[in-house]
């Protein structure tokens, strides 16, 4: 009975050990204001084959919070017009702090375009339409 409970104990202990997370955390800013950006898109990467493992986005502050078992990992930072950027290789033991994230515009001039339509000139009178 002892060695039972001793084996209990053992593998809940292992097992909290096991289950340690890590927190990653950032800020991004707008290059320009310098200002938070809200709703980045931010996603841990895997070093091998770059599937996502996390994923999760800024708030209002512009501050995100990952948490993930240690490792290394590419962190992705992605937010419409503005440029994609990718931090490579970080080594994730413990819980880290990224240095302030500053994205730059993605602005492109397109092609523009000229809409032109003629509209027909519509006559109603009482009991018929007439159309020119």
């Amino acid at each position: 009975m002892r060695q039972l409970c001793f084996l209990l104990l053992l593998f809940s202990a292992l097992q909290s050990f096991a289950q340690t997370e890590v927190k990653l955390t950032g800020r991004v800013l707008d290059e320009k204001t310098l200002k938070p950006l809200e709703n980045v898109g931010i996603k841990l990467l895997s070093s091998t084959d770059r599937s996502v493992i996390k994923s999760s986005v800024t708030d209002a502050k512009g501050e995100f919070v990952l948490f993930s078992q240690p490792g290394r990992y590419h962190v992705k930072i992605e937010f419409i017009a503005y440029k994609t950027q990718l931090l490579e290789n970080r080594e994730i033991t413990k819980n880290l702090k990224i240095e302030d994230i500053i994205l730059k515009e993605d602005v492109q001039l397109l092609k523009s375009v000229d809409i032109t339509a003629e509209k027909t000139t519509v006559e109603l009178s009482l009991d018929k339409k007439v159309w020119q």
